[in-house]
């Protein structure tokens, strides 16, 4: 989870993007408008693609061609761009192997940023199965009317989603498929705030559910009209620090906990100051602003120096933090304290500040004095990073139906993108393997695939019986096939010494060779048996062996190793620090 932190509350800016980054201009006539023209994929290389597009173009206009490379697609689709007349479009459209001409739209940005920021845009390559692909989400249940969850565009329901949606105070739709509750058995009676539905009383579900699943586009999503530059009245008053006279006063408080009391004796905004800025955007009841310590000095003199100071509080705006991402101060941390040689987080993801829908019903922050209601709000927490990571699964699952969910870990895993040491100083122990890179993860190259296992505990929670595992093995938890290494040396020496063994599975092309690329630590030697792997196949796999020894010259040491084809880098990350080795039996024992 990472963010950083702004004065104020975050504004959403609602861009426009152009689905085209580029295109050629063949003249300058003012009716000439962008059409795509979509064709069919009958050309095997650039140059008979690059040759069939100019004839295209040379059948509906005599008009001058540029000499140089056109624009055009062979990913999601194939097809190439070009500026015509409504008649030369319509001519085009009528040529064989053309699919289809339309005019170039654009389009509005999904009701929060953070995934384009992960280059999971609009425009990124999607699969003919996605909307056969659901995530379920188990919370505080869903606000079914927000605008995220409408259905727009969706097809009809597989039948086996049939009367899977509890229907009391609550309708499913095409986007919303089922909807179950579940009551305490402590038989407590609910609160007068609950529905005994799956309806959301809390809004942590209908938030993470909306993130998850990235509902639909929503032209205009906001918290209160500051997406939209909503201009805000500031406040501009006599201020002073005599209880008595702060009513309908700006008051300077120490720390955030004087909100709800200078709410309730009628202030009408507060200065607050800390040691640090707060990172996560809060609403309040009254206008606010952050300030640090040091910065409060030359407040303090200001007041002394009149007998009527004044403040203003001006209005939310935005900024650019070209510092992001970085993790947050009070994300979880490594290293994992339960099972030492396997590296935890896995990955990183957004968590601060994030947009995505609330039910309408409540306030969007709990706090005396707060009443305004938005059917979208802001929160910070990793239940806002999760909806990321399994969005991210569920939109590589689409392209792979068959891989394992180990599989798919993989795949964000080693495609995720590098993060700053600068920024983040607990290294692989704040962001495990990086920030995700959902486009990136369709084509890893490599997976770590993995099956799971029950333990006798396990076992016996379904069978109901004295049944256990009968194949009892005690290999190390190093050897669980993951697409990272930890290891850690004894509480008295810095020296390391272990093996890894793991097994890769080819998913990228049927005929390729990969090259082990490690960078070690200063004082680590890391070898890597064998160094080269061939494939002949999809699907085929490989072991390998990865031998440490060496001293630490550090707590915690980074290192990488790193498959590569010349095509594919399958990258693991690898954490050596101070601690004892953990066998697979303690793992089942911590999991039974």
């Amino acid at each position: 989870m990472k963010g950083r932190s702004y004065i104020g509350v975050l504004v959403l800016i609602v861009c426009l993007n152009s689905l085209l980054v580029k295109y050629h201009s063949y003249f300058s006539d003012e009716e000439d408008k962008i059409y795509i023209i979509y064709t069919d994929n009958t050309r095997n290389n650039e140059t008979s693609l690059l040759l069939h597009y100019k004839s295209l173009l040379q059948q509906v206009t005599k008009r001058h061609l540029p000499k140089t490379t056109l624009q055009y697609y062979k990913k999601s689709f194939s097809g190439f761009v070009a500026k015509l007349t409504k008649e030369e479009a319509n001519k085009m459209a009528g040529l064989k192997g053309v699919v289809s001409v339309f005019l170039n739209q654009k389009s509005n940005i999904l009701t929060t940023k953070s995934w384009d920021f992960i280059g999971l845009t609009q425009y990124v390559e999607r699969e003919y199965y996605e909307s056969d692909v659901v995530v379920g989400v188990i919370d505080s249940g869903i606000w079914p009317e927000s605008s995220s969850f409408d259905d727009k565009g969706f097809g009809p329901l597989r039948t086996k989603w049939n009367d899977s949606c509890i229907a009391f105070n609550f309708s499913c739709n095409r986007k919303i498929i089922g909807a179950k509750y579940y009551l305490s058995t402590s038989n407590e009676p609910l609160s007068q705030a609950d529905f005994e539905s799956p309806r959301d009383s809390k809004g942590h579900g209908t938030h993470t559910a909306s993130t998850a699943a990235a509902g639909n586009p929503v032209t205009i999503a906001s918290m209160l009209g500051l997406a939209q530059g909503t201009t805000r009245l500031f406040w501009k008053l006599n201020n002073t620090l005599d209880v008595r006279l702060v009513k309908g006063k700006i008051v300077l408080c120490e720390g955030k906990e004087g909100v709800e009391e200078a709410f309730r004796v009628g202030a009408i905004g507060i200065l607050m100051y800390g040691p640090t800025l707060p990172e996560k955007a809060l609403s309040y009841p009254l206008p606010p602003c952050f300030l640090q310590t040091k910065d409060v000095t030359g407040i303090f003199k200001y007041i002394s120096s009149t007998s009527n100071p004044v403040a203003t509080i001006l209005k939310t705006y935005e900024l650019n933090d070209k510092l992001a991402p970085v993790v947050a101060s009070f994300s979880s941390r490594g290293p994992n304290t339960a099972i030492s040689e396997i590296l935890k987080p896995d990955l990183t993801a957004h968590g601060i500040n994030i947009l995505a829908s609330w039910p309408s019903n409540l306030p969007i922050l709990d706090i005396l004095g707060e009443t305004r209601k938005s059917e979208f709000n802001i929160k910070s927490g990793t239940s806002m990073s999760c909806p990321h990571e399994y969005g991210a699964a569920a939109y590589v699952k689409s392209f792979h139906l068959t891989w394992s969910p180990a599989a798919i870990l993989s795949a964000l895993m080693t495609t995720a993108k590098k993060m700053s040491l600068d920024n983040n100083r607990d290294a692989e122990f704040g962001y495990g393997a990086g920030e995700v890179d959902p486009d990136k993860a369709l084509h890893p190259g490599l997976v770590y695939d993995a099956d799971g296992f029950l333990t006798t505990a396990a076992l016996q929670l379904i069978t109901r019986d004295n049944s256990s595992c009968s194949e009892i093995t005690h290999a190390l938890a190093r050897d669980l096939n993951y697409p990272s290494f930890a290891l850690k040396a004894s509480h008295s020496k810095q020296h390391v010494s272990g093996r890894f063994h793991r097994t890769v599975t080819n998913v990228g092309t049927p005929f390729s060779t990969y090259r082990a690329i490690v960078t070690p630590p200063k004082g680590l030697h890391i070898y890597v048996i064998p160094i080269v792997l061939s494939f002949t196949s999809l699907g085929e796999n490989h072991t390998y062996v990865v031998i440490v020894d060496g001293v630490l010259n550090k707590s915690m040491e980074s290192a990488s190793l790193t498959w590569d084809d010349g095509y594919f880098k399958v990258k693991a990350h690898t954490v050596f620090e101070s601690g004892f080795s953990v066998t697979r039996q303690q793992i089942r024992s911590f999991l039974a």
